[in-house]
């Protein structure tokens, strides 16, 4: 009984967490340095408000060991040079792979979206603040940093464009 009543508590913390991303979650702020040389905002520090302010972004944190990571960020790129999207790219590496790592796999995608690097520590503290359990994780927000959508884990690309497409309007 002890064990049935464990479990339903879990469940619905479980179901009260996962809902909150509906649109009811605030984007805690940061700002980070861009590390990719082929960025427009190469070198600048960028704050989260203020790349969502006009008319939302999409987020997405990776890193250097997700293949996943790797496989989607060409489709983020593309949706960004279209001007579909305006896309942030987190490095938040938890095991602590060096800057360059990320910066050889940015290079050889011909990555142009920014890409913020965070040292290990704050990586781990940024998966707490945003709640995700896989990468890569990409975060909805719109222009009042309302946290619309939420996507763990491999998305396929038409998914991603149709999800993209209905939470930034």
């Amino acid at each position: 009984m002890r064990n049935l009543k464990t479990i339903t508590i879990l469940s619905l913390l479980f179901l009260a967490a996962t809902q909150s991303f509906a649109g009811e979650r605030k984007a805690v702020d940061f700002t980070f340095k861009d590390i990719n040389p082929a960025s427009e905002t190469h070198g600048e520090e960028i704050t989260l408000s203020e790349a969502y302010a006009d008319g939302g972004v999409v987020l997405n944190f990776l890193a250097s060991w997700c293949g996943y990571c790797w496989k989607e960020l060409p489709y983020l790129q593309k949706m960004s040079a279209a001007g579909e999207a305006r896309v942030v790219g987190v490095a938040a590496d938890e095991y602590g792979a060096p800057a360059e790592i990320v910066l050889s796999l940015v290079e050889r995608h011909e990555l142009t979206i920014p890409i913020l690097w965070v040292d290990a520590e704050t990586a781990k503290a940024l998966e707490l603040d945003y709640a995700h359990q896989m990468l890569p994780a990409t975060y909805l927000i719109d222009g009042e940093g309302t946290i619309v959508k939420m996507l763990e884990g491999a998305v396929k690309p038409e998914q991603l464009r149709d999800e993209v497409t209905r939470a930034l309007k």
